[in-house]
């Protein structure tokens, strides 16, 4: 296997809120929290990522 040319890993943590809304009536909203590891890396036919969950 070649060495990659570039790479890094990366945490991903945060939240995110959502709102659906139907013909002006909210239908639904919540929130939901995030954590995640990127990985990617440079090779010779070009880029590849890999994203894992941390709650797995």
């Amino acid at each position: 296997m070649a060495e990659p040319r570039y790479y890094d890993v990366r945490r991903v943590a945060g939240e995110a809120t959502h709102i659906d809304i139907d013909n002006g009536t909210i239908e639904t909203a919540g929130t939901s929290l995030f954590d995640h590891v990127v990985v990617r890396v440079l090779g010779k036919n070009g880029w590849g990522v890999l994203t894992l969950d941390e709650s797995e």
